[in-house]
């Protein structure tokens, strides 16, 4: 086999590796996005805008580093087939048990705060008004 197509190859599954690795960290944003509601559209686009420059500067770096910043079609290929067989297979699950695991992470953090506003919310019935003695 050339020595070529070898390298391709391996360029190749190594494309394939950070689509999926992508595909991954926008699910994590999704699921910070159902934990944290977001109430304005603005905050999700400027998240969008924010992720979609860091997976420009990332394959660009990705295309630096295996073929002197040349983009090839079989890299382009190999993130979008490594990005939708992630989408396919796993993405479902992730968010579905992620969004599970952190609430489950959180409870306790939460009951923390409602506490700490009871107590509050007391403190501030107790203290006199302005006059009182």
């Amino acid at each position: 086999m050339s020595g070529d197509i070898i390298w391709e190859s391996g360029t190749f599954l190594y494309a394939l590796w950070w689509g999926m690795v992508l595909a991954f960290q926008y699910d994590t944003i999704r699921i910070i996005r159902r934990i944290i509601r977001h109430r304005r559209v603005f905050m999700i686009a400027v998240e969008d805008v924010i992720y979609w420059i860091y997976v420009g500067i990332r394959i660009f770096i990705i295309c630096f580093y295996v073929n002197s910043g040349i983009i090839r079609s079989f890299i382009v290929v190999g993130l979008v087939c490594g990005a939708v067989l992630y989408l396919k297979a796993l993405s479902v699950y992730y968010i579905k048990y992620g969004v599970r695991l952190v609430g489950i992470l959180l409870k306790p953090l939460k009951m923390f705060v409602s506490v700490i506003r009871i107590v509050l919310q007391s403190l501030r019935k107790d203290r006199p008004k302005n006059g009182e003695i």
